[in-house]
């Protein structure tokens, strides 16, 4: 069994949703459920649930908690394993994917990429749900 970093530091999970058509307002009472759950467990600091502004489909959920510890305590809970599977019948967690520029410098068949701006060349955004780590 792996041991996991501990951080008394707040903890941010960001979550990426892309919504089925005709299934916007099931999403929303579900993600209520969710912030409900949330809001009751020892180290909650606030979630938020946002439509994206340039995709209609698309909704971001910004966690927080106190400490990694509470965060993975939330994220491993039964509640949030129930509150969560309404929100899967009509949602996906999508994964946000940016062009770095490094796929331009391959031809894969049957994909074109369009290269990000120049100034963004080789900065790539990734979230997932990791507590900061400490320097070595």
């Amino acid at each position: 069994m792996g041991s996991r970093t501990q951080v008394s530091e707040p903890v941010t999970a960001i979550f990426s949703w892309t919504v089925r058509s005709g299934n916007e307002e099931a999403f929303h009472q579900a993600m209520h459920h969710v912030h409900e759950g949330a809001k009751t467990f020892p180290g909650h600091m606030g979630i938020t649930t946002f439509k994206s502004p340039t995709s209609p489909n698309n909704f971001y959920t910004i966690l927080r908690f106190d400490t990694s510890d509470h965060m993975h305590d939330w994220m491993s809970s039964a509640a949030r394993r129930d509150l969560i599977a309404d929100v899967y019948k009509v949602a996906t967690l999508a994964t946000d994917v940016k062009a770095t520029g490094l796929e331009t410098w391959f031809d894969l068949p049957g994909q074109t990429v369009t290269p990000p701006p120049e100034m963004e060349n080789g900065h790539h955004h990734f979230y997932r749900y990791l507590p900061p780590q400490p320097p070595i």
